[in-house]
């Protein structure tokens, strides 16, 4: 026993190659864990997202005022939406999301005007009756991350 604590020059070097390697893996963890949070964060947006456009499709007075909408004036902006639909929306998105939506007929494409980049997330869904008329509509909300 003696012997194998005299050279302790090679049990150093040995300890120093072990504790680098660790390092190391250590370091690959933390860029695979940034990642993986990353793609996590965007199943939230849709979530998020998802449930705004359910809520707005289940209540009947914002769907009738989505309805109401002259087919004459789509694609219609968030900016000229009803206001009972803005502040609905602008209401429930998180502060850490910047989002807008459209307004378009059901079988033409429907595509963001403020949002130029690559990472946005949009989700839509039909609109297609009231009580009162049946003009069925599109309503695509598009964020992105601040």
């Amino acid at each position: 026993m003696v012997k194998i604590f005299s050279n302790r020059r090679g049990w150093i070097r040995i300890v120093e190659a072990f504790l680098t390697i660790l390092l190391i893996v250590g370091v690959v963890f933390i860029f695979i864990e940034k990642d993986y949070i990353k793609n996590d964060s965007s199943e939230t947006v849709y979530n998020k997202q998802q449930k705004i456009l359910r809520e707005i499709q289940l209540n009947s007075t914002l769907r009738s005022s989505i309805t109401s909408i002259d087919a004459g004036s789509l694609p219609l902006e968030f900016n000229s939406f009803p206001s009972n639909v803005r502040n609905m929306i602008n209401s429930t998105i998180p502060s850490s999301l910047e989002c807008t939506a459209r307004i378009c007929e059901v079988e033409k494409p429907c595509n963001p005007q403020e949002f130029t980049e690559e990472n946005i997330y949009a989700q839509s869904i039909i609109i297609a009756a009231s009580l009162e008329n049946y003009n069925p509509v599109k309503l695509n909300l598009f964020c992105r991350e601040k």
